[in-house]
């Protein structure tokens, strides 16, 4: 419907300005330091939480120190450039336990990441076995897992331990770089289960930052709170600014919506169980 009229300026007083607060600058500057200092504390729990020692644990003695500490540098480079957690772990024994279970338990008790991969090798049974958790699950599926593992079985066979490890860590970013299944998000959670640390550090930050948030919040909305609702549009025109003179129908134009027939995506598959510890794992691995 189209109208051809006169039409004339309402009147300036009848809109709604609504009053800025005084405070809402320092308000937008309080939540500006909070985003900073939560990203400072989160670094910090972060870097505090990391132990390299866990992440390449050599128990069986297979490396010399200088390769050893070059590992440590490269699992370091990776989970400060992905966010994610890399370790890489070798035995005498499995006391008993199936490499999976062993793999799983070592990840809960001295990783405690929420996203995070690991490899563990067993001499004695000639073993080696990869356990995810978290992201991990979807990023190294099992397809993934089975190339990393042709990947490394040959040096491992070998003897050639340390090429084994720089390959599996070589794959490891590879994939968190440009995963097939989408793209990993990067999202991290380090949390402590010391007896004497119990309290999850991320949640008081996040309890702090949700509690500041809350209060700037309400003194934006209090600092706006001079609106007042109209029943009517008459308040914003004035009486006999609007004459309708003419009015008649015009087709303008057609809109046509088509929508794509779904197909099926073939998603790769990640075999996944849940850990004596309770945490859910993916994960595969072999013989050498």
């Amino acid at each position: 419907m189209i109208y051809n009229g006169n039409y004339r300026t309402p009147r300036a007083d009848a809109f709604y300005r609504p009053k800025i607060s005084e405070n809402m600058t320092a308000v937008i500057f309080s939540i500006a330091i909070l985003l900073f200092s939560f990203w400072l504390m989160t670094s910090y729990v972060r870097a505090e939480e990391v132990n390299l020692d866990t992440r390449m644990n050599d128990e069986a003695d297979l490396l010399s120190f200088e390769e050893e500490a070059e590992l440590k540098s490269q699992i370091s480079d990776i989970i400060n450039y992905h966010n994610f957690d890399v370790a890489i772990v070798t035995v005498n024994s499995l006391n008993g336990f199936t490499p999976e279970a062993y793999a799983d338990n070592y990840y809960d008790n001295n990783i405690r990441s929420y996203s995070g991969i690991l490899l563990l090798l067993a001499m004695d049974s000639r073993d080696w076995h990869i356990s995810t958790a978290g992201g991990g699950i979807g990023v190294f599926h099992d397809r993934n897992i089975d190339a990393i593992g042709g990947d490394i079985v040959p040096y491992l066979s070998s003897g050639d331990y340390y090429s084994a490890f720089v390959t599996f860590l070589s794959d490891v970013n590879i994939y968190l770089s440009a995963p097939a299944d989408g793209e990993y998000s990067g999202s991290n959670n380090y949390y402590s289960t010391s007896a004497d640390n119990g309290v999850n550090p991320y949640l008081i930050v996040w309890i702090v930052a949700l509690a500041i948030a809350a209060v700037s919040v309400i003194i934006m909305k209090l600092s706006l709170n001079n609106a007042r609702p109209q029943r009517s549009a008459h308040n914003y025109i004035r009486e006999g600014s609007f004459n309708l003179t003419h009015s008649r129908d015009i087709f303008s134009h057609s809109h046509t919506t088509r929508t794509a027939r779904p197909r099926e995506e073939n998603h790769s598959h990640s075999s996944t169980h849940t850990s004596s510890g309770g945490t859910s794992h993916g994960g595969g691995g072999g013989k050498f």
